[in-house]
């Protein structure tokens, strides 16, 4: 058996039934959200290790090594330490319980929905993957977001704005928060207000454009972070019959995308010239929001996107009955 640093294990418990005549239904569904979050990430979890060995702190961050016994993970000035334990420990570092979970990085200490109790046992532990996603509903994680292909283009023929960038990962979409929910089941119309505290991208772009008086062109990495983001989400669906029962199938999404602050460096700009790609780079980041309301529709089509797809995989698999009660 494996010690999930994130929930792991997948079973219909995580979908919670809400009652149509719940007058706090919003809540409901909220819960029912927060107990899904989890399996949308990619996540690492500690396995026993037949070799006898458990992470511990090395240069680079943590490697394997032989377990002595007794000893846990535990948080230190620089990340974490070997320490002494009892038979079981709790990682509780704040009144919030924290988790191990990837970053751009490497591993990083982040919110957890509940306590994670970690048991050493005498042959040692080690990280392993944890199955990613939901697998029996086919959805796929969003921790981090992996973009195989993004086109971004404005103008006749795109003579103005063509990018395309290439296996962007987005780091901090599950960490998602819920500020609003209004629900109209009578038309199955779901009205949703979210945080994203902190996105961070990383991947590869090619672009040839202009953005103010700016010519940018290049091909190279691309790294950006946005924080203090907002969107304002429409889902409207439709009541469809299978095998006999009533399905719930979502039809259209609409977002209004608010980005906060936002930087973003592209390397390699104008055949690896330093002096003009810093100076380009600089000015890209003084004028944000010229970049910001460019990229914008393609954001919003991209988030609207992933909730559509993850939302009817969630409700292809569960009749209307299953997800909204009469009692």
């Amino acid at each position: 058996s494996c010690y999930p640093l994130v929930d792991c294990v997948v079973a219909a418990s995580y979908i919670e039934i809400c009652s149509r005549n719940d007058p706090n239904i919003e809540n409901c569904i909220i819960n029912s959200i927060e107990k899904v979050r989890p399996k949308l990430l990619t996540g690492l979890m500690l396995c026993p290790s037949p070799a006898g060995l458990v992470l511990c702190p090395c240069p680079a961050g943590l490697m394997l090594c032989p377990c002595p016994a007794g000893l846990m993970l535990c948080p230190s000035p620089a990340g974490l330490m070997l320490c002494p334990c009892p038979a079981a420990i709790i990682l509780c570092l704040s009144p919030a319980s924290l988790m191990l979970c990837p970053s751009p990085g490497g591993l990083m200490l982040c919110p957890c929905p509940a306590a994670i109790i970690l048991f050493l046992s005498p042959a040692g532990l080690m990280l392993c993957p944890c199955p990613a996603g939901i697998p029996e509903l086919d959805v796929p994680p969003i921790e981090p977001l992996v973009l195989k292909e993004v086109v971004v283009s404005r103008g006749a023929n795109a003579a103005i704005f063509r990018a395309v960038g290439s296996n962007v990962k987005v780091y901090g979409p599950a960490q998602f928060q819920i500020t609003g929910l209004k629900v109209d089941l009578k038309n199955m119309v779901f009205y949703i207000n979210l945080i994203l505290p902190e996105l961070y991208f990383d991947g590869d772009y090619d672009v040839n454009a202009r953005i103010l008086i700016l010519p940018l062109r290049g091909k190279g990495p691309i790294k950006a972070n946005a924080t203090d983001c907002s969107a304002d989400v429409v889902l409207r669906g439709q009541v469809y019959q299978k095998k006999g029962e009533d399905y719930l199938r979502f039809q259209s999404v609409e977002i209004d995308l608010k980005i906060g602050k936002f930087h973003v460096h592209l390397d390699n700009l104008f055949g690896g010239d330093k002096v003009l790609g810093e100076a380009t780079n600089a000015a890209l980041n003084e004028n944000r929001s010229e970049f910001i309301e460019t990229l914008r529709p393609i954001a919003e089509r991209t988030v609207g996107e992933v909730i559509l797809e993850i939302a009817n995989k969630i409700t292809n698999n569960f009749s209307l009955k299953e997800l909204f009660s009469d009692s």
